[in-house]
């Protein structure tokens, strides 16, 4: 991750809001300060043993992806259970496969932020393959890649 030399702009946000047929216009302005989060995407390309396999990465085969050098990576586990549903056993998400401890190399903190937080998210693709990144239900105000804004209000 390259930062700009003379850091980040500050982030201007505007909405346009219709009520009673007026429309307003309201802008928000954020320090150029995030709460920053990397995630690292990468294939793995393994044998049964879990060794590399060069074959399998010729072919485009890839035995997993990782992020962050996790499988299955930001699965939420029983302490955020606990914290989100009041009961440990009682799942966040419907496809919730483990939540145990014994479980826990396939869990790691969720990526919390609270509404209106200025968010910079950097995603790097350090493999072979594509990465399809997309956030469910969210909205990011504006979305850029280097140093052109790819689309706003998505």
């Amino acid at each position: 991750i390259v930062d700009p030399i003379d850091g980040y702009n500050k982030l201007m946000v505007e909405k346009t809001a219709v009520s009673n047929g007026k429309v307003t216009l309201d802008r928000q302005f954020y320090d150029a300060d995030a709460l920053e989060f990397t995630l690292q995407y990468n294939q793995l390309y393994l044998t049964p043993e879990g060794n590399y396999d060069a074959g399998k990465m010729f072919g485009h085969q890839n035995t997993a992806t990782v992020v962050n050098g996790m499988q299955f990576g930001y699965v939420p586990n029983m302490v955020h259970n606990l914290l989100v549903k009041g009961d440990a056993n009682k799942n966040i998400f419907v496809a919730q496969p483990w939540n145990g401890l014994e479980h826990k190399q396939y869990q790691s903190q969720l990526l919390f932020v609270e509404n209106d937080q200025h968010v910079r998210l950097f995603v790097e693709n350090q493999g072979n393959e594509p990465v399809f990144f997309h956030i469910v239900g969210e909205i990011l105000d504006r979305v850029t890649q280097g140093n052109r804004v790819q689309s706003a209000g998505t």
